[in-house]
């Protein structure tokens, strides 16, 4: 299995000149999506949606990942806001593998997407980790590598309800991973609201929306 490249973390600025030109956006006539929060947006609202619950990140960095093939969370991981997300999936009605996994920081109306990032899978299973995530699963891993188990069978059957769950390490690991049907590289989008703050964070692995979303990109300067 090969290892994942390290993403760039990126960070938005916000300046003065971004959030006028994200209000003026919000105003400009380019559709009535930017009068939607995310997850309705993303379809986490109707038949084939689900709510995991809340996630209680204990760092404020989150890394796309494949659950086989672990990241540098420090370097490949994302800022995002202090606050408990929401974990919401949209199934495809076709394959049952998992088309979005989101999280939901806010409800506040979209006003632009960006691509910040890219699930690469070299299995069909994505996530999302933090940091003590990521080193309490390589712990893991070790573990299985010592005792011969095969680390699929930890994951169960991923068709079904069980396409996206907060897999429970132990106790006090937890964290969303969903089955895709693929395996590639799959696009990382943020949502932003008129201020600048991220709303949701949303891995798009549909055929109907990997291309990205049909919202206006964000111009900040991102680092």
């Amino acid at each position: 299995m090969a290892s994942a490249t390290p993403l760039r973390g990126r960070k938005l600025l916000k300046t003065k000149a971004f959030v006028a030109a994200l209000a003026t956006a919000a105003f400009s006539g380019t559709g009535p999506l930017l009068a939607q929060d995310a997850g309705s947006y993303l379809g986490l609202t109707g038949p084939t949606a689900h709510s995991l619950g809340t996630w209680s990140l204990d760092h404020p960095i989150v890394a796309p990942a494949d659950f086989f093939v672990l990241p540098d969370v420090e370097t490949a991981g994302l800022s995002v806001p202090h606050q408990t997300p929401f974990v919401a999936t949209r199934r495809s009605p076709q394959t049952g593998a998992t088309d979005v996994l989101a999280l939901i920081f806010s409800d506040a109306p979209v006003t632009c997407a960006e691509e910040v990032g890219t699930f690469l899978l070299d299995t069909s299973f994505a996530a999302f980790l933090t940091t003590s995530d990521a080193l309490a699963l390589a712990t893991y891993g070790a573990h299985l590598a010592e005792t011969g188990e095969d680390p699929a069978n930890i994951t169960g059957d991923p068709v079904g309800p069980a396409a996206a769950t907060l897999f429970e390490l132990s106790d006090e690991v937890r964290f969303p991973i969903a089955w895709v049907g693929f395996e590639g590289d799959f696009p990382l989008y943020a949502f932003y609201d008129a201020a600048g703050e991220i709303t949701a964070l949303a891995g798009l692995f549909g055929l109907d929306i990997r291309n990205g979303p049909d919202l206006p990109p964000c111009t900040a300067p991102i680092s």
